[in-house]
């Protein structure tokens, strides 16, 4: 479902067009939110994981953070190296 919003959104007329106004110097615009969104995602799934079995808020808050951190640093950087080449 979560999924299914995010494409609803995506495919939104608006957002398709303020995407479509970045430059060349702006193209990394499109690799910082898919990066923000999987790291958003991912962070949230890793917390909910961690509080099934150690139900520690600080903990697990710390867990899906750096988890979500690493995977849009990781999910950014891949995209804008594919744009690269």
């Amino acid at each position: 479902m979560l999924a299914a919003s995010i494409v609803q959104v995506w495919h939104d007329d608006a957002v398709i067009e303020a995407l479509s106004l970045a430059t060349a110097d702006d193209r990394d615009l499109k690799c910082t939110i898919a990066g923000q969104l999987a790291g958003a995602v991912s962070g949230v799934g890793a917390f909910a994981a961690c509080e099934i079995f150690v139900p520690n808020p600080v903990t697990c808050g710390k867990a899906g953070g750096t988890v979500g951190g690493w995977v849009a640093v990781h999910i950014t950087n891949k995209c804008n190296g594919a744009q690269n080449h």
